[in-house]
């Protein structure tokens, strides 16, 4: 089953350099069956981004969390579906029971540079909600202020350049 594991920076120079995320519980997102039976008008492919910019959205609230560099990081990976348990927290929020190794990761989604300012502004606004939940990034691009911002795709080997 492919997930989507919202990171920040710190999270991605963690996977480059123990080759792994870990400890497990992990938070992620993905295509779950509750998603599905209430996106029937749409495709496979387009609840896949779905997916991934509800992880991306998580990310920025990782960020806000951790002060880290305010640029989503999304890792695509494949996990055994029976490690896949659905959580609170959104149509496609998922909570994987074991950890995941690098060789699992399939690709590594980050914000360009142009995104930074954007991402700043979401962490502000979260921060001064004070609830990490107050400040929630959606699907909708009509309504999500980070839509204008593409997440770039780079492979698991251009994760130490991506880091750097």
């Amino acid at each position: 089953m492919r997930i989507y594991l919202p990171l920040t920076m710190q999270g991605l120079r963690g996977l480059n350099q123990d080759a792994r995320l870990a400890p497990a519980p992990l938070i992620a997102h993905a295509v779950t069956d509750d998603y599905r039976d209430s996106t029937p008008d749409i495709d496979e492919e387009e609840r896949e981004y779905g997916a991934l910019i509800a992880a991306g959205a998580e990310s920025v609230h990782l960020i806000a969390r951790s002060g880290d560099i305010a640029r989503r990081i999304v890792v695509s990976a494949d996990v055994d579906s029976h490690l896949v348990c659905p959580r609170g927290g959104g149509l496609t929020s998922v909570v994987i029971s074991s950890e995941v190794a690098l060789r699992q990761c399939s690709s590594v989604h980050v914000d360009e540079i142009g995104a930074q300012a954007a991402v700043s502004a979401m962490v502000a606004l979260i921060k001064a909600s004070g609830s990490a939940t107050a400040c929630v990034l959606t699907t909708d691009e009509d309504s999500d202020p980070m839509s204008e911002f593409d997440l770039l795709w780079f492979a698991t080997q251009e994760i130490p350049d991506v880091c750097a």
